[in-house]
């Protein structure tokens, strides 16, 4: 599962620019008042693959969307659900998508 860069920390906490890429499991473990979301940043879900055989691993998948926060979960499983992610492409949330979850919006 990838993300976009236009996530970035607070201003107290933030150092200067967006944040780089964020993988699902630091995602996972933020919380969404320690994150703002950037107009235009968007996050990118895809099915985990197999690096030697580039197949499906659907157990790797459904561990991943495990640690996932409540909200992105939902919207995983309103869009059909982890076991449905595709592999050869993403489905996409949009900033406005996650605004609406309630994660800031960056100032």
């Amino acid at each position: 599962m990838s993300t976009s860069s236009g996530f970035r920390l607070p201003p107290d906490q933030d150092q200067g620019g967006a944040a780089p890429p964020l993988l699902f499991g630091v995602h996972a473990a933020l919380d969404l008042r320690d994150l703002c979301i950037a107009p235009g940043a968007f996050m990118a879900f895809h099915a985990i693959r197999s690096f030697e055989l580039g197949k499906r691993m659907f157990s790797e998948t459904g561990k991943a969307y495990l640690i996932m926060p409540a909200p992105i979960k939902r919207w995983i499983d309103d869009n059909g659900g982890h076991h449905n992610l595709p592999l050869n492409g993403y489905w996409t949330l949009y900033d406005r998508q996650m605004w609406a979850m309630g994660y800031a919006k960056c100032k």
